[in-house]
């Protein structure tokens, strides 16, 4: 399955699903809708992809968003 947490940045899609030994799939990962409610600065979540049968191959990864003051 994956997930985003901390400060909502990203949107992860699909957020679950199976696969077979050797199989894979794409996951879209698209900036959250309440992004464009942060004040100036930079953000992230940490996107976990867990393997919930045996946990080989669990990883993270990062999306940042730097937001700038309007001009």
């Amino acid at each position: 399955s994956a997930s985003s947490s901390n400060t909502t940045v990203a949107t992860v899609s699909p957020t679950s699903g199976s696969l077979g030994a050797g199989a894979s799939a794409s996951v879209t990962v698209s900036i959250a809708s309440g992004a464009t409610a942060l004040a100036a600065g930079s953000y992230s979540s940490t996107i976990s992809f867990t393997n919930n049968t045996n946990s080989v191959g669990n990883t993270s990864r990062t999306a940042s968003l730097t937001v700038n003051s309007a001009a």
